[in-house]
């Protein structure tokens, strides 16, 4: 046996595939590790029935084996035969070469030398390839500017090679197929430039066109060659004057005139100006052009080519760049936003005018509009633009319509009269516009004019739009009366003609009746229908409200399973998950568990979008057991088939609002009471009284009629009350998975309950009053200030610090105390308690980490001392989600650009920028932490709030602003963060 197994797997890693591929391979990748293995223990003498995959990856590992390359023993020559395989090559020849390198580093001498050249060429690399190979070797092992025989070999071979080449062949060194021939390489330019300096200057010039920023790397060692500089400004000077493309060479001039403005300054304006104008004599100007970027131009970001060139232009002969800006506006060209920007940033004359001209541009499309929009709110002032905005009012992106709407709602005075003159516009377009900048005015002029058109509207979109901007003075229920003369209005303008489907006919679906008793027409039905089907999300319409309040809810149940059925049927099609929603609202517990089914067979069918629907179905029906069942598919599908959790999230707070309640509201009432009758449960076996409990460890524990404490469940007891309780333990174990970071949520924000929400939700509860026995409470003021504090005895009795019994008053408002609201001495008495009576806390409540603040500038919004440190691999994703903060957006690569922690309440949220952790789990780069700052979620109504540039920017919260509770958990989340090299040394 050559190697045993254990020694090949301690090589290549015990489970190799999870380790180069991580979870998602197929067993029948093991094929060439089983087959390999074998020929290494020499149980086979053959490497016959091996297949190419990316598992070949993973026995790179085996060059570990590998002792001595040049001069195999037959161990080595295994692991040669295995490396030099056909199927293996290809995937294990760069760590091979990379391993022959290093072997040569620690063994220099002129024979292992030749050898390493040998064997390079031997895999059919040409002398070029081969060189290029070893010269890249060279720069990465020696770039720290080291010295060793080795390294004075190798120079020697390459000064020796080069200098024997014929200048023709000297250009094959770069010029290559190979991509990984692409990189500059400061030896080879020192060879040449040494031997070949005509040949230097080519390589110079072939690096700055090909390799993008090699100029701006390698400037300092070439700004001051004269000849290299003389020879490259020699070449950019003939490209302009021959008018080549000079979308290659640009980059260059930039580069310079970056590096050197006085003296390059006249060759990159020329230059600048030459690109442009064979830019803009081509067609297809939004086309995609190469990009620039350099941390000494324009703030570090990624422009255009064009638009460089004009930056260049405006700083270097302003003159030219508005006579030609004047030009370009005149024959109405296409101008990118990023040259806009730059335009406005130079306070051109032209800038309103180059905005306006943007507007009006038919080659834009709807983010091109909304980015020239943001510009002229930046940049124009007055009337200068309205005319250009007004025309946008009928464009049919309904983003930008909206858009717009704000605009002329915020800066047009006239606003409110011209809105209510194009509701008797004829494109339906304007008219929805106009009806969007009417919500901007919530005063009797527009609501008459609203008023005046929701019976003649025929497009619905419209008519949504301003049925909603009047939705608040509509009456909170209606009668029978009012429905029928909303529903002859829909009839007038032939809404109700036809069916909402062809399919979808009221006489085939079972009788509504109203609450009186009195059977629904059929009309009334379509129009439920009609209403509902205008409804994008799982919500119920405005109009639908009125018809549903007067609905018989237990005489729906028919009518409810019947359409999640007919959704069903017709294949659960997004467009018709409004059936879905209706069957929800008129639905009873019956329709839950139908809609769970079906969520569930969804999953399993891998049909997630529809699933989703399923679950804000569930959140709609708005019964305890349904969000209860919506609370569960957000913790089972957290991670795996995330997009099904944060539908449940969603869903949730989407039910909070139809119930006029506030998410932690909800929250309380989706923990499950298991049947329990206050803190107990009651049953019998053979004739004897039983009590189940939830104890202090959150198991179930039982009392006999002797009040007893049983160690278990009788044995006497049926196979169908075991199951009950076994399924009441599984839950149990949820419910805690899901409150605990809930509760330590809830300490941070500092929520409050009133006396009698709060006894509801902690004393009557099996499982929150396990909470309320280990927590501290406190009676604050309606301004936050903690009064009294208190704990609760396991006997439910209400206790101070000198364990004296407390009555809380009827108007009191408790929450969960934080540690900084209590003096030392306070803290120190309550932690003796605790420890006397041997609580065992849920999460650290007495004991929090409290940071230093005093170094923090609480005049500024943006905290930047964490910026660039590097955090231990995982630790930012595992510390940040136990406190609570929840995933940003994902930037480019999949890596996010956030974590946030969301304060409800005070519509604020912290955004700590981060680096390096990967959307999802399992992989990521070096993590770093970026800046911290609090945003005003109110001026940043969106998902995601983009870039904040300063520390002035309207949407941020100055940390003086910020609750000081909230500020001190962001940060001691953020420093609890372990660092790299706490990682490192563990």
């Amino acid at each position: 046996m050559l190697f045993s197994k254990q020694e090949i797997l301690d090589a290549i890693g015990n489970d190799p595939l999870r380790t180069s591929l991580g979870n998602n391979y197929h067993p029948s990748q093991l094929t060439n590790h089983d087959i390999v293995i074998d020929y290494l223990m020499g149980i086979t003498s053959t490497l016959n029935n091996t297949v190419q995959d990316f598992s070949v990856y993973s026995l790179t590992g085996l060059l570990k084996l590998l002792k001595n390359p040049f001069n195999p023993d037959q161990g080595d020559q295994l692991i040669l035969n295995v490396i030099n395989h056909p199927d293996f090559y290809p995937y294990l020849s760069g760590q091979y070469y990379s391993h022959l390198f290093s072997y040569f580093l620690s063994h220099p001498s002129e024979e292992h030398l030749k050898n390493l050249v040998a064997q390079i060429k031997q895999s059919g690399l040409s002398d070029e390839e081969a060189l290029m190979s070893l010269i890249y070797q060279y720069d990465g092992a020696f770039a720290g500017g080291s010295v060793s025989k080795s390294k004075n070999q190798l120079l020697a071979y390459f000064s020796d090679t080069i200098q024997k080449t014929p200048a023709p062949r000297l250009s094959k060194l770069y010029h290559t197929s190979n991509q990984h021939h692409r990189y500059w390489s400061n030896t080879l330019f020192g060879l040449l430039k040494k031997h070949h300096p005509a040949e230097a200057n080519n390589y110079l010039l072939w690096g700055a066109r090909k390799t993008g920023d090699l100029l701006k790397k390698e400037l300092p060692a070439l700004i001051n060659n004269e000849d290299a500089m003389q020879f490259i400004t020699g070449v950019l000077k003939t490209s302009i004057e021959k008018k080549e493309d000079l979308s290659t060479d640009l980059p260059i001039a930039i580069n310079l005139y970056m590096a050197s403005k006085k003296r390059f300054s006249t060759l990159a304006c020329d230059m600048a100006y030459e690109y442009l104008l064979q830019f803009y004599a081509q067609g297809d100007l939004d086309r995609w052009e190469s990009s620039f970027s350099s941390d000494d131009i324009w703030q570090g970001r990624y422009i255009p080519l064009s638009s460089a060139a004009w930056l260049i232009l405006y700083e270097e002969d302003r003159s030219k760049a508005e006579s030609y800006l004047g030009d370009i506006l005149s024959r109405k060209i296409f101008l990118k936003t990023q040259t806009l920007e730059i335009i406005g940033q130079y306070q051109s004359s032209y800038t309103i005018a180059a905005l306006n001209a943007a507007l009006s541009s038919k080659t834009g499309g709807m983010d091109y509009y909304i980015q020239v929009l943001d510009l002229l709110q930046h940049y124009a002032t007055g009337k200068q633009h309205l005319d250009a905005v007004w025309n946008l009012t009928s464009h049919k992106s309904r983003p930008l319509r909206n858009k717009v709407a704000a605009i002329l709602a915020k800066v047009d005075p006239g606003a409110e009269d011209k809105a209510i003159t194009l509701l008797q516009n004829k494109n339906a377009e304007t008219r929805q516009t106009a009806a969007l900048i009417l919500g901007y005015f919530p005063g009797e002029k527009s609501a008459a004019a609203i008023r005046q058109m929701l019976d003649t509207e025929t497009n619905d979109n419209a008519r949504d739009i301003l049925l909603q901007s009047v939705a608040e003075s509509l009456p909170a229920s209606a009668d029978e009366s009012f429905v029928a003369t909303m529903i002859a209005s829909a009839a007038a303008r032939g809404k109700l003609d036809k069916p909402v489907e062809a399919w979808l006919h009221e006489e085939e679906l079972p009788a509504l009746r109203y609450q009186n008793g009195k059977a629904v027409p059929g009309n009334v039905t379509r129009f439920l229908l009609y209403r509902m089907s205008r409804v994008k999300t799982m919500q119920s319409d405005i109009e639908a409200r009125f018809v549903l309040q007067l609905l018989d809810k237990e005489a729906a149940a028919p009518f409810a399973l019947h359409l999640v059925q007919l959704y069903k049927n017709k294949g659960a099609k997004p467009e018709h998950k409004y059936l879905m929603a209706i069957a929800a609202l008129l639905g009873d517990d019956a329709v839950v568990d139908k809609v769970r089914t079906t969520i569930n067979a969804w999953m399993d069918e891998n049909r997630y979008k529809m699933a989703e629907y399923g679950v804000g179905a569930l959140a709609l029906q708005g019964s305890n057991k349904a969000l209860r069942w919506v609370e569960w598919y957000s913790r089972k599908y957290r991670t795996k088939k995330a997009n099904v959790g944060t539908a449940a999230l969603q869903a949730l707070e989407t039910a909070a609002e139809e119930l006029g309640i506030s998410i932690h509201e909800l929250g309380d009432r989706v923990v499950p009471d298991f049947g329990f009758e206050g803190l107990f449960k009651q049953f019998e076996i053979n004739g004897e009284s039983y009590r189940a409990f939830i104890d202090s460890n959150f198991k179930i524990a039982y009392f006999n009629e002797d009040d007893k404490k049983l160690k278990s469940l009788p044995a006497a007891a049926g196979k169908e009350l075991k199951d009950e309780f076994k399924d009441i333990a599984k839950e149990v174990r949820d419910v805690v998975r899901s409150q605990s970071p809930r509760m330590e949520y809830y300490l941070i924000i500092q929520r409050r309950w009133a006396k009698d929400q709060w006894q509801q939700f902690f004393l009557e509860n099996p499982v929150m009053f396990i909470y309320a026995t280990k927590l501290l409470w406190g009676i604050y003021t309606n301004d936050g200030l903690l009064q009294d504090t208190f704990i609760v005895s396991d006997d439910t009795s209400i206790l101070t610090v000198d364990e004296d019994e407390y009555e809380i008053e009827e108007e009191a408002v408790i929450g969960m105390v934080h540690p900084s609201q209590l003096n030392s001495d306070l803290l120190q008495q309550w932690k003796q308690v605790f420890f006397d009576r041997a609580i065992e806390t849920v999460f650290a409540q007495l004991d929090r980490k409290i940071p230093d603040l005093s170094a923090l500038d609480m005049s500024k919004s943006i905290v930047h001392t964490y910026e660039g440190k590097d955090m231990a691999t995982g630790s930012i994703r595992s510390v940040l989600e136990r406190y609570g903060w929840h995933k940003g957006p994902t930037g480019d690569g999949g890596y996010l650009e956030s974590f946030n922690l969301l304060y409800f309440e005070k519509k604020m949220e912290a955004v700590l920028e981060i680096e390096g952790v990967g959307a999802g789990y399992g992989w990521g780069g070096d993590e770093k932490l970026g800046r911290l700052y609090f945003v005003n979620k109110a001026k940043a109504p969106n998902k995601w709030l983009g870039y904040i540039s300063n520390d002035d920017d309207e949407k941020l919260v100055k940390l003086k602003d910020i609750p000081p509770i909230f500020l001190n958990e962001a940060i001691a989340a953020i420093e609890s963060i372990k660092k790299k090299e706490q990682s490192d040394a563990v």
